[in-house]
């Protein structure tokens, strides 16, 4: 693991991208301040990992769509729909090919979806639900939207079901082993993903760990937790497109 940026703010994790070989990022960020006002308090930017240093960044001013996905190596989706994309000045997309299709007007639906089919999950189940009628606020889930993912070299799926009640979304992931229909659920998962052959890993309270069907023995790999918070400045590597490194 290297340690990269700090940011202080939101970053949207299910409206990123990441390329296969991990020389670029794009990501959806929020931080509401205006004492730029060229940046409007939300971006998506493309960057290199595991830095932030926008080499590309499109204004957003909204928390609805944003973000992006990869098409290629050197073609980008921009997530901004309707509100259309307009490079700042001081990040423009050298190199890169950019399109602007709406996908639909959302949060992190449809650009989620789309990702998790593109990575090999099958949606097994639409959300169905309905207005909360006992003083809440918003809908509520009748039967969660699901995607299942087959585990490589195995017949253990890995699932994600999304729910909601009022305005509060849950994401649950779960683990079920060869032939049987019990899952083990991965409580308190923020992320979970098949890793080829070698198991699943999920991301929990600031620590990644890694599982193997039942999901019962489950090994630490790395504690974020004790990592300071402070100011880290991109190597110069970071700050240009590796395309155009020397």
């Amino acid at each position: 693991m290297t340690p990269g940026a700090w940011f202080h703010g939101r970053i949207y994790e299910r409206r990123c991208d990441l390329l296969p070989d991990g020389s670029l990022f794009v990501y959806f960020a929020a931080n509401w301040d205006f004492s730029d006002v060229t940046y409007q308090g939300s971006w998506t930017a493309v960057s290199r990992p595991p830095w932030l240093t926008a080499l590309a960044l499109w204004p957003k001013g909204g928390a609805w769509n944003g973000g992006g996905l990869f098409r290629s190596d050197r073609s980008l989706w921009v997530n901004h729909g309707p509100d259309g994309v307009v490079a700042h000045q001081d990040h423009q997309p050298r190199g890169l090919d950019v399109s602007t299709e709406s996908r639909g007007r959302g949060e992190d639906f449809p650009i989620f979806g789309i990702r998790l089919e593109r990575d090999g999950w099958t949606k097994v189940a639409e959300l169905r639900d309905e207005y909360n009628l006992h003083g809440g606020r918003g809908n509520r889930t009748v039967q969660p939207l699901v995607y299942e993912r087959p585990l490589v070299g195995s017949l253990a799926v890995l699932q994600l079901a999304y729910s909601q009640t009022d305005m509060h979304p849950r994401w649950d992931y779960s683990l079920s082993s060869a032939g049987e229909s019990a899952r083990a659920r991965l409580d308190g998962a923020e992320w979970a993903d098949s890793d080829e052959d070698r198991g699943v890993v999920f991301a929990k309270d600031g620590c990644l760990f890694r599982t193997n069907p039942p999901g019962d023995d489950r090994v630490q790999i790395a504690d974020f937790n004790a990592d300071v918070r402070n100011r880290r400045k991109s190597p110069p590597w970071a700050r240009q497109w590796p395309w155009e490194a020397t």
